[in-house]
């Protein structure tokens, strides 16, 4: 009987050595960062062959097509990417940011498609590092 017991206590402390659950558990959740691009309209003078739009800065616009000048202000929606432009006199024009450009809303028929081009961005040049003085 004594072995009986002897054996029976020799398996349960083998069981219970072997059934340690205190380990480390490391989290393998990835984070998922969404990010929402806002389109943004650049400033300056926009072309479409001899037609020019120039965006200044206070939300006023210079329209040059030939001899014709229009000035006004602008508004841009980021969310439907329109750009309004509301002249001084006549009647405001829309014109949507695409990959391409700024693209008149409302096509004439008939009429050549225009499409203005971004300008080309600035680039400053690095300041010259000074010679030290001897």
């Amino acid at each position: 009987m004594k072995k009986v017991f002897g054996i029976i206590a020799l398996s349960m402390a083998l069981f219970a050595c072997g059934g340690n659950k205190n380990e480390e558990t490391t989290d393998t959740t990835a984070t998922v960062v969404e990010e929402v691009v806002t389109p943004t309209l650049q400033m300056g003078e926009w072309k479409a062959g001899e037609v020019s739009l120039t965006l200044n800065e206070d939300a006023s616009f210079i329209f040059v097509e030939g001899e014709k000048k229009t000035e006004g202000t602008y508004a841009f929606n980021a969310e439907t990417k329109e750009l309004t432009l509301t002249p001084k006199e006549g009647e405001p024009m829309v014109l949507n940011l695409t990959e391409a450009g700024l693209e008149p809303a409302v096509k004439e028929e008939g009429a050549a498609p225009v499409v203005f081009v971004a300008p080309a961005p600035v680039v400053e040049a690095p300041a010259a590092e000074e010679a030290p003085a001897q």
